[in-house]
C-alpha cells in the first residue's frame, strides 16, 4: 500500500472496514484469536525415535516396504496437524541419517513432496 505516515491509511476501506470489525468484535465478547503452539523440545519429544532399533540400520541396508506414494500420503496429513511444525519435524529426520552434521531442508521436503509415483524421490535425503 505504499503509505508512509502512520495515520495515511486511514481513509482507505479496508481500513475502515476491518476497524468497525475488530469494534464489533470486542463489544461481542470475542476475544482475538491466538494460535497454540507446542514449545519446540515437546514437540521433539514427541516425534523422538532415537530409542528405535531397526536391523541392518548400521550398515544401511534397512528393507522399506512401503513406496514414496505412500510415505508422501503419510507425511502430507501430519504436516498439516496444528501443532506440528515442520522445521521441527526435518529436525528429527536428519537426526536418523547416517552423517550427525547432516541437515535437511524445507525445499528438500518440497521437491520429495511433490514427486509423483512409486519410485520418485527414492534418491531424496527425505
Amino acid at each position: 500500500m505504499n503509505f508512509k505516515d502512520p495515520h495515511a491509511g486511514d481513509m482507505n476501506q479496508t481500513y475502515r472496514a476491518a476497524f468497525r470489525l475488530f469494534e464489533h468484535r470486542k463489544q461481542a465478547g470475542i476475544k482475538e484469536s491466538t494460535k497454540n503452539k507446542i514449545k519446540t523440545d515437546e514437540e521433539s519429544r514427541k516425534l523422538d525415535v532415537s530409542g528405535v532399533e531397526l536391523e541392518g540400520e548400521d550398515d544401511e541396508s534397512v528393507p522399506v516396504y512401503d513406496t514414496c506414494d505412500e510415505i508422501h500420503r503419510e507425511i502430507a496429513p501430519y504436516l498439516r496437524e496444528p501443532h506440528v511444525m515442520q522445521a521441527c519435524f526435518l529436525r528429527e529426520l536428519a537426526k536418523t541419517l547416517s552423517d550427525p552434521s547432516a541437515k535437511l531442508q524445507s525445499e528438500q521436503l518440497e521437491d520429495f513432496q511433490t514427486k509423483k509415483g512409486p519410485l520418485e524421490g527414492q534418491t531424496s535425503r527425505v
